[in-house]
């Protein structure tokens, strides 16, 4: 697994890598790639004691017999921060039960802290992926998304956070299941099989975007007892879901490129205040065109590009507790 790098920016030269055994073990291994590939690398590899781990059972779920394949103990994702590459995994936390395996490997000393998150004897705990949290780089502090399902829960997605010294938060609850998972001929249905996080890079406070699976019904495909996927932006105090946005899916914005005037226009299900920013290619913040309450129905507004430089940039239209729409702009002399 390449670990990303935690912060805004990047490290190196060269990049970390770290794998774990599929069907356990009381190593890791870190590969340590020496330079870019423009230079000229050497791939380094240490095998690195740590606590034993191995697979769990598969995982139960409401409404079915069917269970949810819980994989095995590969490391569904990295990171690398101020010295530590931090990594998670999902493995037995007791009685064939799969719990949070994190585990952060110091590098310098090729020596490894860990600790399991789990509820043994009531959910299975799967599929994390991890992103820093911490407003600073010496600050290991992380956030963790996973999925959860028990003989009570349909599949569903939360999110844990863990501080420097290993103390876990109780996980919160992003996307309730709706439903139990029968889509295959087999008695044990495909989970997972990795859940995605990014911390935000252009934002003051520590956040993540994440997107995992949950048990739901595609009506419109005529596909039931399945997997949709849940996107949400978790800060330190609240889940933002994008779900039922207030503006409908006909936003237009003309004419791209700009040249001179841009003309943004929506419509909103329902009177509710909004900001449309415009950011650079970065992710950085670089204009607030608006910020009010436009009326329900059909609105239309004109922007002047003014002192822009030309470029490629994101249009935002977001509320105050979702992104409503993202589009690309390019913005001509």
């Amino acid at each position: 697994m390449p670990a990303s790098f935690g912060h805004q920016g990047n490290y190196g030269p060269g990049m970390y890598f770290v794998s774990s055994e599929s069907s356990g073990d009381n190593e890791i291994i870190l590969w340590d790639l020496t330079d870019d590939m423009s230079g000229t690398p050497a791939l380094n590899s240490f095998a690195i004691s740590t606590t034993a781990y191995s697979p769990a059972a598969d995982a139960f779920q409401a409404g079915s017999s069917d269970q949810l394949d819980n994989g095995d103990c590969r490391i569904q994702s990295a990171f690398y921060l101020n010295g530590i590459l931090h990594f998670v995994f999902h493995s037995d936390i007791g009685d064939g039960w799969n719990g949070i395996n994190y585990q952060r490997l110091y590098v310098s000393d090729l020596e490894i802290a860990s600790d399991m998150f789990g509820l043994q004897g009531s959910y299975d705990y799967a599929y994390p992926a991890v992103a820093s949290f911490s407003k600073t780089a010496n600050s290991p502090n992380v956030m963790i998304a996973f999925l959860r399902s028990s003989e009570d829960t349909y599949p569903q997605v939360r999110v844990v956070n863990c501080d420097q010294d290993f103390t876990w938060s109780p996980s919160a609850l992003v996307k309730e299941g709706e439903t139990f998972v029968d889509f295959l001929s087999d008695n044990v249905e495909r989970w997972g099989d990795y859940t995605g996080i990014s911390r935000r890079h252009n934002s003051a406070d520590p956040r993540i975007w994440l997107a995992g699976c949950y048990g739901a019904d595609i009506n419109s495909q005529n596909a039931f007892n399945t997997y949709k996927t849940w996107v949400a932006e978790v800060s330190g105090g609240s889940i933002v879901n994008t779900d039922e946005p207030s503006i409908g899916k006909d936003v237009r914005v003309f004419p791209n490129p700009v040249y001179d005037l841009l003309q943004v226009v929506f419509t909103m299900t329902e009177r509710e205040p909004i900001q449309i920013e415009l950011f650079d290619a970065d992710g950085r913040l670089v204009r607030l065109l608006y910020r009010d309450a436009p009326k329900a129905g059909e609105n239309r507004l004109t922007f002047n590009k003014g002192v822009l430089a030309p470029g490629t940039y994101i249009l935002s239209i977001r509320s105050n507790t979702q992104i409503l729409h993202n589009e690309k702009l390019v913005i001509l002399d």
